[in-house]
């Protein structure tokens, strides 16, 4: 199964990074993978994480994320 549209799962919101933080981004991608690790044990092979709308330094940030962890899973 892949999910089109996710916008979080199991206590993690991917909207959500605090940018003031300096572990955010660490904390951010521990989130997607656990997401990734725990939907696969449900039968889901690929997903495609969503953001609500934000304002537009968390999409900068969020999408860079997103797109570094995806690279990861290709591998």
């Amino acid at each position: 199964m892949i999910d089109v549209q996710i916008n979080g799962a199991y206590g993690i919101d991917f909207s959500e990074i605090d940018l003031e933080d300096p572990e955010a981004e660490r904390k951010y991608t521990e989130g997607l993978d656990e997401v990734a690790r725990r939907l696969v044990e449900m039968g889901t092979t690929s997903f495609v994480p969503t953001v609500i709308t934000q304002e537009e330094r968390l999409y900068r940030r969020v999408c860079h994320l997103v797109h570094r962890i995806g690279s990861h899973f290709d591998r």
